[in-house]
């Protein structure tokens, strides 16, 4: 045994083997602990009989993994009865889990120790078990060197793992946490990459400043007024991206530190949506907070869109509403589309219109551009909507039937549609 332990050569020969599983599991009737533990790291580190170490009795094995991989401290080193093994790997699983005390950072071999751990737990169809340490191991921290980095995509990868071992399980109670933190995880790598190339592109303006030459600090070229603030936001960028990649965040967090922050008001959507609405309070107060984050989503739309024709502007403005929309009208709360009719209705109201010293050229072009408006909203109210005419149709009723003759309530639309336009909505909506 002695000399298979300092000859890993010999240690993975063939022909050793076998003979070394069965002088390991003589020795494993040993009482010193300390010589066990050294026993255990030399196999795992150099034979490649260790995954048999998995198929044997082996006291203590449970902890010594959970311990070198980090899961519990070493003081847990005395805990040496299966059942108090148990207990003190799912106890550290589970907190890890759930943040209060997570891991990490891990280097790649602690990570190794914990992978072997859950196959151990899966030979002993500890199923349960299995699915805390992976959702441990998908929840701890990172650091900035190399050997401790864990990407956004793999944290997801090995907690659908742990879903699935959840499902085995049987527990459904752990099996919605896992998706609701791989949901929330989602969340944070589209706010990663969104704030990323905001980084990438602002980065780009700065070597622009500098002639080519990089960053615009110090750079002699880079006098104007807007390089105070190109720094800052630079800055603030860097710090977000940095945290954004160290562990994953609650979904409030990613809602009042990113998204709000950083002005993306569509990923903000959709995280009330996911979160099932604004939290507590009056309605209105509620409501209020879905209609300001689509105007803001629409006015940035809008005002970024690099076309000059109006038309154009209007055109991305309701595409914004149908991409946007039609992930949300599950929930009408998160759907305002009276309130969207109206701003689009008043982003139309903005076109050109002819006038008396327009020729009869210019005026088709324009009586065009105003059809087109028309076609372009109703279009997107019906795909925000799911398809439903019906929905588009109610928001509207009321200036067709004005137009009609009817005497029927004033609506925030009345000022920008003329009876042309009317009649050409209610053309759309029943054709």
């Amino acid at each position: 045994m002695e000399a298979l332990m300092h000859d890993a050569d010999l240690c993975n020969a063939s022909g050793a083997t076998l003979a070394l599983l069965a002088m390991i599991k003589t020795a494993l009737a040993s009482n010193d602990t300390f010589f066990v533990d050294g026993m255990y790291g030399f196999v795992i580190g150099n034979c490649t009989a260790a995954e048999g170490l998995l198929s044997l009795d082996a006291p203590g094995l449970e902890s010594y993994l959970a311990r070198e991989g980090g899961l519990v401290p070493a003081a847990s080193a005395a805990e040496s009865s299966t059942a108090a093994e148990s207990t003190t790997t799912a106890t550290a699983a589970s907190a890890a889990l759930n943040n209060s005390t997570p891991l990490g950072p891990l280097t790649r071999s602690q990570v190794a120790m914990l992978e072997m751990l859950c196959r151990m737990l899966i030979e002993k169809g500890r199923f349960l078990d299995v699915a805390l340490v992976l959702g441990a191991l998908g929840c701890r921290r990172c650091g900035s060197e190399a050997d401790l980095i864990l990407s956004l995509d793999d944290r997801v990868a090995v907690l659908q793992s742990a879903v699935i071992h959840a499902r085995t399980a049987g527990d459904a109670a752990l099996e919605a946490r896992l998706d609701r933190v791989i949901r929330v995880l989602e969340f944070q790598d589209v706010i990663r990459k969104r704030l990323q190339e905001r980084h990438d592109s602002l980065a780009a303006d700065a070597r622009r400043l500098c002639g080519g030459k990089g960053d615009p600090v110090g750079c002699p070229r880079a006098t104007g007024p807007s390089v105070p603030a190109l720094e800052a936001s630079l800055s603030a960028l860097d710090k977000a991206l940095t945290e954004l990649s160290e562990a994953p965040l609650e979904l409030s967090a990613l809602y009042n530190g990113y998204a709000q922050q950083f002005a993306l008001w569509d990923i903000s959507l959709r995280m009330i949506h996911f979160a099932g609405g604004c939290g507590g309070g009056d309605m209105d107060d509620r409501s209020a907070v879905v209609q300001r984050l689509w105007d803001n989503e629409l006015l940035r739309v809008f005002e970024q869109c690099r076309e000059d024709d109006p038309l154009k502007r209007i055109e991305a403005a309701c595409d914004a509403v149908s991409t946007l929309g039609s992930s949300l009208h599950y929930d009408p709360d998160m759907l305002p589309l009276a309130h969207l009719a109206e701003r689009l209705e008043s982003l139309a109201a903005g076109l050109p219109t002819a006038d008396g010293r327009s020729t009869a050229a210019e005026a088709a072009v324009l009586v065009e551009a105003a059809n087109r408006s028309s076609e372009l909203i109703v279009r997107a109210l019906t795909a925000a909507a799911g398809g439903s005419t019906a929905a588009v149709w109610k928001v509207y009723k009321p200036l067709v039937y004005r137009e009609q003759g009817h005497t029927v309530p004033a609506t925030p639309m009345d000022s920008y549609r003329t009876n042309a336009a009317v009649r050409r909505v209610k053309v759309q909506l029943l054709r």
